[in-house]
């Protein structure tokens, strides 16, 4: 076998037993905090109002058709932005306990044209990983920022504020 292919696998073996961790951690963290942490990404619709016809009362019949109600018009929705071209995006919670780890993805988009994530934490700066762990161990309003390098050249920055120990984020 080639030394050099030997090298490789030992890389991939690595890389593979570190995505493990990460995917571990990851569901560990999830377990710990329950469902309740987390928002529902699809928010539930507010029933709008429904129109409803108020009768008239008029002194004499006449032949004429009962006046309808006019139905309500239903609010147009704001549009959203919509990022053009690439972004960077974390996910993760923001909420943790003192002395939680709590582990943040890199949910940048297009995914596929990310290059290099480089990601800034209370406990210091790691390149080159999709994803991070973290262990808060004081409490405070602590930033989480990663920084993405797209194959077209474009560097994007997402930073998310993690409320620990109760002290709110502003």
């Amino acid at each position: 076998m080639d030394r050099r292919q030997g090298g490789r696998d030992d890389v991939a073996r690595g890389a593979t037993i570190l995505l493990a961790a990460v995917v571990i951690s990851a569901l560990i963290v999830l377990f710990r905090a329950g469902s309740a942490r987390f928002a529902d990404p699809l928010p539930t619709p507010t029933p709008l109002p429904t129109a409803t016809a108020v009768p008239t009362a008029t002194a004499t019949p006449t032949s004429s058709p009962t006046p309808t109600a006019t139905p309500a018009r239903e609010p147009t929705p704001a549009p959203t932005a919509t990022p053009a071209g690439p972004y960077a995006a974390i996910s993760g919670p923001t909420t943790a306990e003192v002395g939680e780890t709590a582990v943040f993805y890199d949910a940048s988009a297009p995914q596929d044209q990310v290059l290099k994530q480089t990601w800034t934490t209370p406990s210091g700066t790691v390149s080159w990983v999709a994803g991070v762990s973290v262990t808060f161990t004081s409490p405070g309003c602590h930033t989480v920022s990663l920084t993405a390098l797209f194959k077209d050249g474009t560097s994007r920055t997402a930073a998310l504020a993690v409320s620990v120990g109760g002290v709110a984020c502003r």
